[in-house]
């Protein structure tokens, strides 16, 4: 079987916590991934994304107590220059039960 390239895929890993960037960008490099591009705040991540283009977006859904969920619409809203559709897998933190109004957050 024919093993897929992807050295040239960009990738974005934006969260604040450096040992799962780190750990995210070692396992991504053992598969073949070689591009890599890190933000640890709101400022990096803004400044990444203005810069440039992404296929592969790993993301925490809050940095530092920034919320990036409204970021990410920007990108699919065509707000960047830069094309609209990288896959973007979000990395949510764990809540309590006060964090979840009701079932399925209503």
């Amino acid at each position: 079987m024919k093993k897929t390239d992807y050295s040239s895929v960009h990738t974005l890993i934006a969260m604040d916590n450096r040992a799962v960037r780190t750990g995210l960008r070692q396992v991504l490099n053992a598969n073949g991934f070689g591009s890599f591009t890190e933000a640890v705040n709101e400022q990096s991540l803004q400044t990444a994304i203005e810069e440039s283009s992404f296929e592969l977006i790993i993301i925490s859904s809050e940095i530092n107590g920034f919320f990036v969920a409204p970021m990410v619409a920007s990108i699919r809203n065509g707000r960047t220059h830069h094309h609209p559709f990288p896959i973007v897998i979000m990395m949510v933190g764990e809540g309590g039960q006060e964090s979840r109004p009701g079932k399925f957050g209503q």
